[in-house]
């Protein structure tokens, strides 16, 4: 009797070991068809683009072609037929910007009645793009460009003055040598730099 019952033991153990090799194969099955259908998941998405546009340009070698209302760097407009700016030095855009980051001087013009800029500078550290200054210009002396590089390592870069700004046009900034940058302005930073006291 006692041997009937240990091979019956016996048989028991060895069909639980069984079904638990079968479980553990099962699982292992699972794992494996989870993965194949994580790969086929994934080469689905992947195909589904493959023949499709790329959207993605490789900077700087492809760039954006900016849209006509792209609000990126500012500049004046010149007059083609006399090549003199067409600002006059009114002061529209300095009386409405809501930054404070345009300066206008004017001067008594040579070839034609009333002011032209003597000074015209824009601090683009200051500006907010907001485009009030283009929407505000009676002769339509500033507008946006489709220049979009604004990056710079010092604060002094942005600051234009009237040359680099009638020179910028939509595919490059103008070299450094063009942007002479008033001492005042600069001047100016400097003194706000010296007096901020950090907080204690």
């Amino acid at each position: 009797m006692s041997k009937e019952l240990d091979i019956k033991k016996k048989q028991a153990e060895i069909v639980q070991r069984d079904l638990l090799g079968l479980k553990e194969t099962a699982n292992d099955f699972a794992q494996i068809w989870d993965g194949f259908k994580s790969c086929l998941t994934g080469l689905w998405v992947s195909g589904k683009y493959i023949f499709k546009p790329t959207v993605t340009l490789h900077y700087p070698d492809q760039r954006w072609v900016m849209y006509k209302n792209t609000r990126n760097w500012l500049k004046l407009v010149m007059n083609e037929e006399t090549g003199e700016e067409l600002c006059t030095a009114c002061g529209s855009c300095v009386r409405v910007c809501p930054c404070s980051c345009i300066r206008v001087a004017g001067k008594k013009a040579q070839k034609r009645k009333g002011l032209v800029p003597d000074i015209f500078e824009i601090d683009f550290s200051l500006c907010c793009f907001c485009g009030l200054c283009v929407e505000v210009c009676p002769f339509n002396a500033i507008k946006f460009c489709a220049a979009y590089e604004m990056s710079c390592y010092d604060r002094n870069e942005l600051l234009w003055n009237k040359e680099a700004l009638l020179n910028i046009t939509d595919d490059f900034t103008p070299i450094k040598e063009s942007k002479k940058v008033s001492t005042l302005y600069i001047n100016k930073w400097e003194n706000q730099i010296k007096e901020y006291k950090i907080p204690e």
